[in-house]
């Protein structure tokens, strides 16, 4: 299994390198994604067409990055190149027809840690730094509201800003 996920890993880094290439580029626009307010819609199922289109979903993601990482206008393109490709192979993951739970979810794992691999390497170190703190939080936070989660309590469905897996 770790084999078949460690080539599935690869494979999908050199599908995304390939796709980055091949993908036009567009003026990253200024988006703004309104905050989810309460526990509630936090919950909600949102259609994809409500979350935007991937372009903007990915613009505004570089730009939380831009700000938290101090991007270069050149990482800057470079992570949006690597962002939307992976978010448009996420799309094209959820739009197939799957019954396996679990392989949905061994194949959103690749994506993720190939995306994060490839962001890695477009970061200095006081980036990469910063951006494994980020993870870090993330992961607190997500590991606190599944204890909430266990306990019966709801809680705020706060978040740190990142969106998605990144």
């Amino acid at each position: 299994m770790k084999k078949f996920i460690a080539i599935a890993v690869l494979g999908l880094s050199f599908s995304l390198a390939q796709a980055q290439s091949k993908v036009a580029t567009p003026a990253p626009a200024q988006v703004t994604v309104p905050a989810l307010g309460t526990s509630t819609e936090a919950k909600t199922q949102v259609k994809p067409s409500q979350r935007g289109t991937v372009e903007e979903r990915a613009t505004a993601q570089v730009d939380r990055l831009v700000k938290k990482l101090n991007l270069t206008d050149d990482q800057k393109a470079k992570v949006y190149n690597i962002i939307y490709a992976s978010m448009k192979e996420a799309e094209i993951a959820r739009e197939t027809v799957d019954a396996d739970r679990m392989a949905k979810y061994e194949k959103r794992k690749a994506l993720m840690e190939a995306t994060d691999i490839q962001l890695k390497a477009v970061l200095n170190a006081d980036q990469l730094k910063k951006y494994e703190q980020m993870k870090a939080d993330r992961e607190a936070k997500m590991e606190e509201r599944r204890a909430q989660r266990q306990n019966g309590g709801g809680g705020h469905q706060g978040g740190d800003g990142m969106g998605g897996g990144y």
